[in-house]
């Protein structure tokens, strides 16, 4: 069985494998949350909101959103040369309003025992390899907080082989907790707003080189933006 490639990038998120690559969208980042942000003012508002988000997350291939909280939390499925690999998708930024529910549609929200179980669940339903890839810690802050820590090491011991995180709008450095890859925070790939602070832009492209043995191989490519975010 070979080795296949794996590249990643945010706050614009797109995986890419082999010499091809896949238009995949994570529901539980910024475009979700202010969707349920703005739709707060008024019940009818709500409404359209829901049905607006319902409507994007059914949209092309997604993980970390859904229709309903069974949808949110389901892995993207991803086959290539014979290894399947399973991607959750998770966020902490609140308020928790914007949570997927029984019958409504919204993000993966990320609470502790579900996390692991939908790890453990992915193993259990095949997966070769399972990648968390999480919405969370402080926006500016260039070191990883205790929260995203102790949260990464659970899902490593749960049996995630690698997790890449996003939202903090910096890099934050990686780590290997257990011999697996924690990328804290990818940092921004294309997005404007922040000609007041450069570390806000500058982004890394993450490769990983993977097989059904895990990670074998992995580094990271920095780009940085201009004045207009590209």
């Amino acid at each position: 069985m070979g080795h296949d490639r794996l590249l990643l990038r945010t706050e614009r998120k797109r995986f890419l494998m082999g010499q091809g690559h896949l238009n995949i969208r994570s529901g539980c980042g910024h475009g979700m949350i202010m969707l349920w942000q703005i739709g707060q003012q008024r019940t009818l508002c709500k409404r359209i909101i829901a049905k607006k988000v319902g409507q994007i997350i059914g949209l092309g291939r997604r993980f970390g959103g859904g229709r309903n909280l069974v949808e949110a939390h389901a892995p993207l499925w991803i086959e290539r040369k014979g290894l399947r690999i399973a991607v959750l998708g998770y966020n902490e930024f609140k308020p928790r309003v914007f949570e997927a529910g029984a019958d409504h549609p919204g993000i993966a929200w990320s609470e502790d025992s579900h996390v692991i179980a939908d790890i453990r669940a992915a193993r259990k339903a095949g997966a070769d390899l399972v990648i968390p890839f999480m919405h969370w810690g402080w926006e500016r802050e260039p070191e990883a907080g205790e929260r995203q820590r102790r949260l990464a090491r659970r899902m490593i011991e749960a049996g995630a082989d690698a997790v890449v995180g996003g939202h903090p709008h910096v890099t934050q450095g990686a780590d290997l907790v257990a011999g697996r890859p924690v990328v804290w925070s990818l940092g921004n790939f294309v997005f404007d707003g922040f000609e007041d602070f450069a570390p806000a832009r500058r982004g890394w492209l993450l490769r990983m080189t993977v097989d059904a043995q895990g990670v074998r191989d992995w580094d990271t490519v920095q780009a940085d933006l201009d004045l207009q975010g590209t």
